[in-house]
């Protein structure tokens, strides 16, 4: 194999600054986390305006109602990826990024300049993974900020929490990079913008309908922990703000390096076979 040529990626990650779907992408995370903040404080507003007939039964059930709505905003916390959008937004910018390049037959004026298919892939999976990174930390960095603002001084968040929010940051970027790396391996075999976000966006939100059904209307003597395992269902495991069972450990550990690995040999060895028109 060829020395990996370092310009192709100093190209990608200069054409991704000049992208603006990609700064588009971080408003409306940021948009969307704060909007969720907003909703929570007039809601928690609205909960203490309530009107309270017997005082001492008023208090304790509005105590009651006020810690579940916290422990529900430190969940949103623990889900920051959710609750940002990031998977849809990654879908979204990689989609119209990669796919650019076969609309404009850029990737087709490379490889006749001689450039290697593998280097070019892998200078695609290197940039998706530096967007992936940057977006799960912008997610985690807004999600703690308001939840600073409008959760900690009403809810406890000592070390403990601290140590699971690391952790689920750990696995949901693992889990996003699988969602770039099937997002990528779809633009590849579709060659266009539009078909790989339609099937990346039906594929996500089908499996995410299809396993919510299962799940709601299984028998409870049916086991239903094999849908964890399954492709892009690894973020919901990663957001658990408990201690995890090694089921769920190996569901958000092994699973999203498996398909990642698996989404980018099927994509590379297609672009290798396909001859581009």
């Amino acid at each position: 194999m060829k020395k990996f040529d370092v310009n192709l990626l100093r190209a990608d990650l200069y054409r991704l600054r000049k992208q603006k779907s990609v700064w588009i992408a971080l408003g409306v995370m940021a948009g969307v986390a704060l909007l969720l903040s907003a909703i929570f404080a007039i809601g928690l507003a609205a909960l203490s305006a309530l009107p309270q007939d017997d005082v001492a039964a008023s208090q304790i059930e509005m105590e009651m109602m006020r810690d579940s709505f916290y422990m529900l905003y430190k969940q949103l916390l623990f889900g920051f990826s959710d609750t940002a959008l990031v998977t849809t937004m990654l879908i979204i910018v990689i989609s119209l990024f990669v796919g650019s390049d076969f609309a404009t037959r850029r990737i087709t004026m490379l490889v006749g300049r001689g450039a290697d298919r593998t280097h070019i892939y892998i200078s695609h999976s290197i940039v998706i993974v530096i967007v992936t990174a940057a977006y799960t930390m912008f997610a985690l960095l807004i999600g703690g900020i308001c939840f600073a603002i409008f959760g900690s001084g009403n809810i406890s968040f000592d070390a403990h929490d601290f140590g699971i929010l690391m952790r689920d940051f750990a696995l949901q970027l693992l889990s996003n990079i699988s969602y770039a790396s099937i997002t990528l391996m779809l633009v590849y075999l579709l060659r266009s913008s539009g078909g790989a976000l339609g099937a990346m966006l039906g594929i996500t939100y089908g499996l995410s309908m299809i396993f919510s059904i299962v799940f709601m209307f299984a028998s409870r003597n049916i086991n239903t922990d094999w849908i964890m395992y399954m492709p892009l269902q690894q973020t919901d495991v990663a957001a658990v703000g408990t201690k995890m069972s090694d089921l769920q450990i190996c569901a958000a550990t092994i699973m999203p390096v498996f398909y990642t690995a698996l989404s980018t040999f099927v994509g590379m060895f297609t672009f290798a076979k396909r001859d581009l028109k």
